[in-house]
C-alpha cells in the first residue's frame, strides 16, 4: 500500500487586479493621460496595428495577437496606426509580487511580446478578461482568481527572462561561496578547495567576488581571517600561535607576515597598541 502525507505551506501571493477596459481607437490615436502609472497595466491587441515604446527602449509595431505593457513608474508612449487604429483590452495589476513576476519574465526586456494569441498564455489572458465581465458572484470571483494564476504561470512557464534567472544563479553561487568560506576559513580552506566543493572553476569564483564585492576570493578569505585575527588579539590573552591556528594558519610566521602585509604592522604592535588606548 502507498501512502503519502506532507505538510506545506502555499504561501499567498499578493497580486491584484485593479481594473479593467477595452478600446477600439481613432486613426492615429495617443493616449492624452499621466504618462506614469502607479500599477501595471497589460493590453491585448485584438486587431489593427500600433507604435508602443517604453522609456530608454527603441519604438516597435505592434499588431493583433501582442501584448504590450505599461509597467509601473516608467514612462511609456503607444500610438495607434493611421489606417489600420488598434483595439484592445487591458488589465491593471496592483501587488506585492506583481512587478517581481513580470520582471522574471520576457516582458522585462522590452515591455511586449509578439504573437500570443495561440499559446496558453495568451488564451489564459483573453479568458481571464472575459471572466471579469461575468456578473458579480462566489462562483466568478473563484473563476477569476484561478485565471489570474494560470495567467502569470503561463506567461513565466512560456516566457521566462533567461537573464534574470541567470543572475539569479550568479547570485546564489556568489552566496555559496561566501558561506563556504564563512564556515572553513578557521580550517585553513583556500580558494581551490572552495572550486571543488562548489564543482565551479577558480575563473568562475574569482568572477563572481569580483562582480559581488570588487575583491578577489582570495582577499575575501584574508579579510576574514585577519578580521578575527583583529578580534582575539584584543578580546583574548592567546598567543600569536594559539591565534594563527584559530584563524586557519599552521604557523605564527605565515599568519604575522600576512598580518603585517595587511595592516603595515605587527599582530604584537596592533595588541600593544590597543591595549595601550586602553
Amino acid at each position: 500500500m502507498n501512502f503519502e502525507f506532507k505538510r506545506t505551506e502555499i504561501e499567498h501571493f499578493d497580486c491584484n487586479i485593479v481594473f479593467y477596459g477595452q478600446e477600439d481607437t481613432s486613426p492615429g490615436y495617443t493616449f492624452g493621460g499621466n504618462n506614469i502609472r502607479d500599477c501595471y497595466i497589460l493590453h491585448y491587441i485584438t486587431a489593427g496595428k500600433g507604435t508602443f515604446a517604453s522609456a530608454g527602449k527603441k519604438m516597435a509595431t505592434l499588431q493583433a495577437g501582442d501584448v504590450f505593457l505599461l509597467p509601473k513608474s516608467v514612462p511609456c508612449f503607444y500610438q495607434a496606426d493611421k489606417n489600420e487604429p488598434w483595439s484592445y483590452f487591458w488589465i491593471g495589476f496592483s501587488g506585492v509580487y506583481t512587478g517581481e513576476i513580470f520582471a522574471r519574465s520576457a516582458l522585462d526586456e522590452h515591455y511586449y511580446l509578439r504573437h500570443v494569441n495561440d499559446c496558453a498564455f495568451g488564451k489564459s489572458f483573453k479568458a481571464l478578461f472575459e471572466a471579469l465581465r461575468l456578473q458579480n458572484s462566489l462562483t466568478n470571483s473563484l473563476l477569476t482568481e484561478s485565471l489570474l494564476y494560470q495567467t502569470f504561470h503561463q506567461l513565466l512557464a512560456q516566457y521566462p527572462n533567461h537573464k534574470h534567472q541567470k543572475k539569479l544563479n550568479y547570485t546564489v553561487s556568489f552566496k555559496q561561496a561566501a558561506d563556504y568560506f564563512k564556515r572553513n576559513y578557521q580550517n585553513g580552506c583556500n580558494v581551490s578547495d572552495a572550486c571543488a566543493n562548489l564543482h565551479i572553476s577558480r575563473s568562475y569564483l574569482h568572477s563572481l567576488f569580483k562582480q559581488n564585492l570588487n575583491i578577489s576570493p582570495q582577499q575575501y578569505l584574508l579579510k576574514l581571517k585577519l578580521t578575527h585575527a583583529k578580534k582575539l588579539l584584543t578580546q583574548t590573552d592567546y598567543s600569536l600561535q594559539q591565534i594563527a591556528n584559530l584563524v586557519g594558519y599552521k604557523d605564527q610566521f605565515t599568519f604575522s607576515k600576512a598580518f603585517k602585509r595587511c595592516f603595515n604592522q605587527s599582530p604584537l604592535e596592533y595588541r600593544n597598541q590597543i591595549n595601550f588606548k586602553k
